[in-house]
């Protein structure tokens, strides 16, 4: 059984760190999550996820908003002209009303 100064000479040689963490592949660089603490303004020390800036704590899991153009439909042309038509006939409605002395 090798020693402990056994093993980090033969790390030495082959050019491995005897003690630290596996992060991964030597060909693919790892990355940091890019979210700041509103504290004490110092970055995650979490790995970001595959292909994202950030961690899965701090929104790599989200996939974004579903449809960005048209959060609620309210502003659409369609829904403006449906409530122009609405008040339309209201105000027709209201004028017929007073004219029969309803």
């Amino acid at each position: 059984m090798l020693k402990l100064a056994d093993k980090q000479l033969l790390a030495t040689l082959v050019g491995v760190k005897a003690m630290g963490k596996w992060n991964g592949p030597p060909h693919e660089p790892q990355y940091l999550c890019h979210a700041k603490s509103k504290q004490t303004g110092k970055r995650c020390r979490q790995f970001a996820a595959y292909g994202k800036r950030s961690c899965y704590y701090h929104g790599a899991r989200s996939n974004g908003a579903t449809n960005p153009v048209t959060k609620h439909g309210l502003y659409t042309k369609e829904s403006i002209a449906l409530r122009k038509q609405i008040a339309e006939l209201t105000r027709l409605t209201n004028e017929t009303m007073k004219k029969m002395n309803l």
